[in-house]
C-alpha cells in the first residue's frame, strides 16, 4: 500500500476523537499529534494533542509567516490556537510504515495535500458528517459544555456541514455508530 495520510475534519462533538481511538487500535499507531493552546478536556488523554501555551504557538505563527518554518499551519478557533508541524506527519507515518491519520482544522486538507503529495504520499480528506442537532447536543452536554456554547457549536456545525457538502475533494463519512464510522473511514483509506 502507498504511504497514506488521512486527514479528518468535522464539527465539535461529531466523533473525531472517538474515530481516532478506533483508528489507533486498528492500525496500531499512526496518529498525527497536533499542537493546541486549549485546555485538556475531561475525556481526553494528554496524547490527543501537544498542549502548550498560546505565546509558543503565536511565536511559530509569526515564524511561519515570515520565514516559512516546517509548521504547516497555526489556526485560531474559539479563542484557542491549533498547529501542525510536518515532523508530526512523518513520525506518524513511521509508526505504521504506511498510514498516518489525524484531526485537523477544517480548511487545512489542501495544505496537507500540497505539502505531501509531491513526495508520492496519498492524501485522503475525510469529513465526519453532522449526526443531527439532538444527537450532537446530547454529546456536547455529556462533555460538560455550557448551553450557550452548545448552541454556538450547533450553529457552527451546520456551517461546516454546508461547506463540506460543496467540497468535491472531501470523502463524507457518517453519521453512524462509532463502529460504522470506523468501517467507512477504513474503506476510504484503502480505497481509490
Amino acid at each position: 500500500m502507498n504511504r497514506t495520510i488521512a486527514t479528518i475534519t468535522g464539527a465539535s462533538g461529531v466523533g473525531k476523537s472517538t474515530l481516532e481511538k478506533g483508528l489507533l487500535k486498528y492500525f496500531g499507531g499512526g496518529r498525527i499529534v497536533a499542537h493546541t493552546s486549549r485546555n485538556l478536556r475531561p475525556e481526553e488523554s494528554a496524547t490527543n494533542y501537544v498542549f502548550c501555551r498560546k505565546w509558543e504557538l503565536y511565536f511559530w505563527m509569526y515564524v511561519n509567516v515570515f520565514w516559512k518554518s516546517d509548521y504547516l499551519w497555526v489556526k485560531s478557533a474559539r479563542g484557542n490556537l491549533y498547529a501542525a508541524h510536518s515532523r508530526q506527519f512523518y513520525e506518524a507515518l513511521d509508526q505504521t510504515g504506511s498510514i498516518a491519520f489525524g484531526c485537523i482544522s477544517d480548511d487545512c486538507h489542501q495544505i496537507v495535500a500540497d505539502r505531501f503529495e509531491p513526495e508520492g504520499i496519498v492524501c485522503k480528506a475525510i469529513h465526519l458528517k453532522h449526526p443531527g442537532d439532538n444527537e450532537l447536543r446530547r454529546r456536547l452536554e455529556k462533555r460538560g459544555e455550557e448551553p450557550a456554547a452548545i448552541e454556538s457549536r450547533l450553529a457552527d456545525s451546520r456551517i461546516f456541514e454546508e461547506q463540506a457538502l460543496r467540497n468535491p475533494k472531501l470523502h463524507l463519512v457518517g453519521p453512524g455508530s462509532p463502529e460504522q464510522v470506523l468501517e467507512q473511514v477504513i474503506k476510504v483509506i484503502y480505497g481509490p
